[in-house]
Formats: C-alpha cells, structure tokens, sequence
C-alpha cells in the first residue's frame, strides 16, 4: 500500500465545507427597474416551464443591487421552512426584490355559489366543468428604503410545454411571500 495519498486533507478546516449561499444559480442583477425585473422573471418563468415539460418545481429569485440568485425548495422542507431559507439569505445580500412561483389551479367563482370543497374531487368537477385551469402563480416584491410595490399574478397552463397569457391581479402583498424581503 502507498503512502502517496498520507496527509493530503490535512490543511482542510470545517470552514471549507460550508456552503456562502444555497442558491441554484447567481448572476449580476439584469434589471435596473422593478417592472423590468419582473418582466424578465415571467420570461424566465416561461423557459422554465417549457424546459420542464410542464413538471415545473417552485423557484424563488432574490436581487440586490449587486446580485441577483435563485433558489429551489430542497426535498425535506415545508414551505414555511424554504420562505425562512431564501429570507435569510435574503438578508445577507440585502436583497430589494422577490420573484417567486409556484404550479397550481386558479378559478373564479360567483360569490352567491355554494363554498367549494378544496377536496380532489372537488377540484377534478371543477376542472372538469372548466371553471378552474392550472396555472401558474407568481409574486413579485420590491423594498427599497421607504419604497415598497409589490405585483402578482397567474400565467394560465396551455399545454404541456406551453404557458399562455399572464393575468395579473390589483396589488396586494402575500404575507408569506412578503417574509422574504422582511415583510
């Protein structure tokens, strides 16, 4: 047996295997507006989706003036853990904005029906009936100083690979979501 391997970890520390960030991708803020911002995430969002064959997983993008990162959900966590995740790191970049997504169904209901089961039967009728769709939710925030706008909205699913119009709602801040930047 060699010894040509003997002491070759011995320089290493526990510092060296911490991980700086658990992002998924880290690049230079792309967008110098809010509404650019969010403009280039719906596109992303896009791309993903028909990358994804329609298997589209949640994704969360924080900006700063200097970095822009996106992060994924890891398998073992809750949503309410990801939030905490991305939000700390959030703070540590001093991140301004939030883009984030997640596949789901959407629907309009008239408000003198009965309330809804939110049971999968329920939801197959629904589908089935054509007053929900799947679609896909998204949010956007940005906080910068006293500076506060926040948007959201829903692209409906057409195909497989195929995302169609983006309809977006009147401003209104998601509690969850809002956690991110400190909200």
């Amino acid at each position: 047996m060699s010894d040509e391997f003997a002491g070759i970890f011995d320089h290493l520390t526990p510092a060296d295997f911490e991980r700086k960030t658990s992002a998924v991708a880290e690049d230079k803020p792309a967008s110098d507006t809010f509404d650019r911002f969010v403009e280039d995430q719906i596109r992303s969002l896009r791309y993903a989706f028909a990358g994804s064959d329609g298997n589209l997983f949640p994704l969360t993008t924080i900006a700063s003036a200097t970095v822009e990162r996106v992060y994924a959900a890891d398998d073992d966590e809750t949503l309410g853990q990801y939030v905490d995740r991305v939000a700390r790191e959030a703070r540590l970049i001093s991140a301004t904005r939030v883009f984030t997504f997640k596949k789901t169904v959407v629907g309009t209901f008239q408000s003198d029906e009965e309330q809804r089961s939110d049971s999968q039967e329920a939801m197959q009728e629904a589908l089935d009936a054509g007053t929900t769709q799947e679609a896909v939710y998204w949010y956007a925030e940005e906080r910068d100083g006293n500076q506060f706008e926040v948007r959201h909205g829903f692209v409906v699913i057409e195909g497989l690979a195929t995302l169609g119009a983006n309809f977006e709602g009147a401003p209104q801040r998601n509690e969850l979501f809002s956690r991110v930047l400190g909200g």
